[in-house]
């Protein structure tokens, strides 16, 4: 994740927060050695959050646009499905040195995106084919990071 922080008080500050989080791949197939469907998926997160610290710890809340993107691998001939969600994010952080130039930073977030409606997916191999019909899918999801950050 990139953070940028603006501080607008000593306690308050607004920030602005880009980041990607691989949220897993779906694999199905039909029957022993049939066709093989495996879908990849993750999130990219844009958010503007309002920020309250106290000492070390930063507490943040705000709106984030999300887009969600499936690709289908191993067919490729489809590319990917990018889906785009308006949501919130939830934050609780721990930055130490707190007065120093460069700070290791703690987060956990949690995202919440929604459901995101995907599908349908078919792979075929020979006379099989495994099939994803179109489904909601709920992608929200919790998110934790350890980072080195740099204050102007």
């Amino acid at each position: 994740m990139l953070a940028l922080k603006y501080r607008l008080r000593p306690r308050w500050g607004i920030e602005l927060q880009y980041g990607y989080s691989s949220t897993g791949e779906t694999v199905g197939n039909a029957g022993g050695f049939g066709a093989l469907l495996i879908l990849d998926h993750g999130v990219r997160t844009l958010a503007a959050l309002g920020t309250l610290e106290e000492g070390p710890l930063q507490l943040g809340l705000g709106p984030a646009l999300y887009v969600v993107r499936v690709v289908d691998e191993p067919q490729g001939i489809g590319g990917a499905t990018d889906v785009s969600k308006l949501g919130v994010v939830v934050e609780a952080g721990f930055q130490h040195p707190r007065n120093s130039r460069f700070f290791v930073d703690l987060r956990a977030q949690y995202r919440w995106v929604g459901s995101v409606t995907i599908g349908p997916y078919t792979a075929s191999l020979f006379d099989e084919s495994a099939v994803l019909p179109v489904c909601a899918v709920s992608f929200i999801h919790a998110w934790f990071g350890i980072g080195v950050g740099f204050r102007l």
